[in-house]
């Protein structure tokens, strides 16, 4: 069922916070929230045309951040366990290298 739900969040992410044409496959991911509840889990992409990193909040159906970025980012990652002032922690790998946000 986990499978099938992580499915559906990718495909949601595509139609709300995607762009209309990409020339590079980027990989979203989920960040789940800091306790044992999923409620307030985020879903991170990268929309390429608007070059900015992408996060809603599933629960609140809302888009809470936009980070403005300079590279073209490949695969984003959460890094649970890593906070940063009580906040949830990404990382975005580019061809260049990695950026570590705070969400």
């Amino acid at each position: 069922m986990c499978f099938f739900f992580y499915v559906f969040l990718n495909i949601m992410l595509l139609i709300l916070l995607g762009g209309d044409k990409a020339t590079q496959i980027s990989r979203s991911c989920l960040v789940p929230s800091n306790g044992v509840s999923y409620e307030d889990t985020l879903a991170c992409s990268y929309d390429e045309r608007s070059s900015t990193i992408k996060v809603f909040n599933i629960k609140e159906r809302n888009n809470p951040h936009n980070f403005h970025v300079n590279e073209t980012f490949l695969d984003l990652c959460p890094l649970s366990g890593v906070m940063n002032s009580g906040r949830r922690t990404l990382a975005a790998l580019s061809e260049s290298g990695i950026s570590v946000f705070t969400v």
